[in-house]
């Protein structure tokens, strides 16, 4: 009884998973180089959160480890300038995303898309495909998500 209590009062004062500042930021800036406009935020969120759960890691440290912005060696022109967000230089665009993103990130997902990954529908789809992924709807979204099989 003890051990359920203690384990109890862990979780309900445990900081929720995007709690931190950096991770917080690192989370905006993963949906802003993923999706600048915003409509594939909620499911990019939902997979995030669920991959953080299952490896037991906060979903800013899933976003550094999962978005291409946050492990490219060398970045693109456009990677450095979201990473750099929100510099005082940086574009009012992607400045604009970057504040919307901050909100959803704080927010989390809606917890209605399934899918474990996404990806381009073009390059990502096709490995994807090869792989046998299965795809998931998680509504009107410029990526696509899918389902992969356990290794």
């Amino acid at each position: 009884m003890r051990a359920h209590l203690l384990l109890w009062l862990a979780l309900v004062a445990a900081p929720a998973a995007s709690a931190r500042a950096d991770d917080v930021e690192d989370t905006a800036r993963c949906l802003v180089a993923e999706n600048v406009t915003g409509e594939d935020w909620p499911a990019i969120l939902d997979v995030l959160e669920r991959r953080a759960a299952q490896a037991g890691v906060t979903v800013g440290r899933m976003a550094r480890l999962y978005c291409a912005v946050h492990r490219a060696a060398s970045p693109t022109k456009r990677q450095a300038r979201i990473l750099a967000l929100p510099a005082a230089d940086s574009p009012g665009r992607l400045l604009r995303a970057y504040q919307r993103a901050l909100v959803a990130a704080r927010r989390g997902g809606p917890g209605t898309c399934t899918a474990n990954h996404w990806g381009d529908r073009g390059r990502d789809f096709a490995r994807a495909t090869r792989l046998g992924w299965t795809a998931v709807m998680c509504g009107e979204t410029r990526n696509a998500f899918w389902l992969r099989r356990k290794s």
